[in-house]
């Protein structure tokens, strides 16, 4: 806070935030307006009093500067681990409203464009390579990203393994590969395979060539100990359809295995053939003497006749049968169909711990709410504890004393007459002697994704500072206020 602004004070100013992972800065530039002049003009035009004879003025032509300073979309990962003598590729994915300035450094030490480095660019992302890597090249590598506005940082610490060091491992093999299909629209959808490999193997996905790791449109699930790899499309919709691949990656070696989804509308359902309705009569007679009845029908609707004298009567003829057909009416509902504003979030908990889901949503008429495992409903028991409040569109659910049987997919489905909506997360439950740390925090569905390492902890993913709220890249403000 700056209070009682001068004209000194006009300038740029800069933030800048950093941690051992990384930096970055905002800037900002202040103008000071100078004070107006008072004149006091009496009643006799020839007399001019001046009350102040220090004017100030300031007039500047200045434009609202809207770059923001780079921001790393992927950063480099935590550790890279590479083969000797192979080539290592470094990667890191830059958001910034013009190109920046690129650095690579090598522990502190700005690496330039030789036989054994290259730096290039390729749409959006900053790459270096790294040829004939040797154990020397182990090290802890950098790139930074610098505009005017500020720059960011991200780094990596890569690791060499030695030749020796590969006897004995085996590249990945997929023991079962993927398998095209066809789903309807709205449908779940498994997409499933099984990789063996030592070490073991890790695990990227693809949809039509595009990378959806960390994709809140699918779930993702590996198991390391068994190999078994899942991608979970809770919902079919038209844009699923394509081609999918799951690419297994070790130190040995590197393979994959693809398949073809076909997405088809929902069949229409066709009512059953309608039969013709007859419409029932009967007669009731009143005659002398009695008439003589020819034939006879089902009572439904009754009609009385006054006949005198004998006489005969067909009934059938007097009314003849009508056929009525039964039509299905649908009205079309107003509404808006439901949306999970806050979806719940993938849980991470010991044995006996307790799991909490819970969900933001709106609708209009409010939507109902269903919880799903595993493609399966579930109901209220003495450990599903499941919450809902229409006045505040919130929904929980709870289960207690958590167990191995409790891991697996769940899912929130909200529906009305409008629409239907579902968000989806994993459960996790570790042993207690287990330690639980979260790997990967992002702004999607999946925020925090977790991975068991051999059945038993996780791994940490660390990510530079990134400013939520930055500062006005221009502030005006009149020379003696405040600003903040």
């Amino acid at each position: 806070m700056i209070y009682n602004v001068q004209q000194e004070d006009s300038g740029d100013y800069m933030l800048h935030a950093s941690n051992e992972h990384g930096q970055c800065t905002w800037k900002t530039t202040l103008n000071i307006a100078g004070k107006e002049k008072h004149i006091q003009i009496p009643s006799q035009p020839q007399q001019v009093n001046i009350i102040s004879k220090s004017v100030s003025q300031d007039v500047t032509d200045s434009t609202i500067q809207r770059d923001v300073a780079p921001v790393f979309l992927e950063s480099l990962p935590p550790e890279t681990a590479v083969n000797e003598g192979a080539i290592a590729r470094l990667e890191a994915h830059i958001q910034a409203h013009q190109r920046p300035q690129i650095q690579w450094l090598r522990n502190g030490i700005v690496i330039k464009p030789s036989v054994k480095y290259t730096i290039s660019w390729e749409e959006d992302k900053s790459v270096l390579l790294i040829k004939r890597i040797t154990g020397e090249d182990t090290g802890v590598y950098t790139c930074r990203a610098i505009s005017d506005i500020g720059e960011a940082v991200c780094s990596t610490t890569l690791f060499v393994i030695p030749k020796e060091a590969r006897l004995g491992a085996e590249p990945p093999r997929f023991m079962l590969a993927l398998q095209s299909c066809e789903a309807f629209d709205g449908e779940e959808v498994v997409l499933t395979c099984t990789v063996t490999g030592r070490p073991k193997p890790a695990i990227s996905w693809f949809h039509n060539n595009k990378n959806i790791d960390k994709s809140e449109d699918f779930v993702l699930n590996y198991n390391a100990e068994t190999g078994k790899c899942d991608c979970v499309i809770v919902e079919c919709l038209p844009d699923d359809q394509g081609t999918f691949k799951c690419i297994a990656k070790n130190e040995a070696g590197e393979t994959s295995t693809e398949c073809k989804l076909i997405w088809k509308a929902a069949p229409v359902k066709l009512l059953p053939r309608e039969e013709p309705i007859k419409a029932e009569v009967s007669a009731v007679v009143k005659a002398k003497p009695a008439p003589i009845i020819e034939k006879k029908i089902n009572v439904v609707k009754k009609q009385e006749f006054n006949v005198e004298g004998e006489c005969r009567l067909d009934v059938e003829t007097l009314m003849k049968t009508e056929h009525k057909k039964v039509k299905k009416v649908v009205k079309k509902v107003d509404g808006d169909p439901p949306r999970f504003t806050t979806p719940i979030q993938p849980q991470v908990v010991k044995e006996g711990e307790t799991i909490i889901f819970n969900a933001v949503f709106t609708g209009t008429p409010v939507p109902e709410i269903a919880w799903i495992k595993d493609k399966v409903e579930l109901t209220m028991t003495d450990r599903y504890i499941m919450g809902f409040c229409a006045d505040s569109y919130t929904c929980s659910f709870t289960i207690h004393n958590a167990t191995e049987n409790d891991v697996g997919v769940y899912s929130c489905r909200g529906s009305n007459p409008a629409g239907r909506a579902t968000c989806t997360a994993n459960v996790v439950v570790v042993p207690l002697e287990a330690e639980i740390m979260l790997t990967e925090k992002t702004k999607s569905v999946k925020r925090e994704k977790v991975t068991i390492v051999d059945g038993e902890e996780t791994h940490v993913s660390e990510i530079s500072p990134e400013f939520v709220d930055p500062l006005n890249p221009h502030i005006e403000a009149m020379e003696g206020s405040s600003v903040k």
